[in-house]
């Protein structure tokens, strides 16, 4: 149960997230994160991904516009 609600809960979020965003939806909301464990640290590198690679697209998309 432990286990549940610290690695596998967060990971399959963190999935989710994953999904949604190589689908191309660029708006889903960032990972709530909390503690200072591996699986957050996870959580905060992911967070800061998704934020600098829709910082990358809207670069390109007023560069094109």
């Amino acid at each position: 149960l432990l286990l549940h609600f610290i690695v596998i809960k967060p990971v399959q979020a963190m999935s989710s997230k994953a999904d949604e965003i190589s689908l191309g939806n660029l708006n889903v909301e960032e990972l709530a994160v909390k503690g200072k464990d591996e699986i957050s640290s996870l959580g905060r590198s992911f967070n800061r991904m998704h934020r600098s690679l829709s910082n990358a697209v809207q670069m390109l998309d007023e560069t094109i516009d």
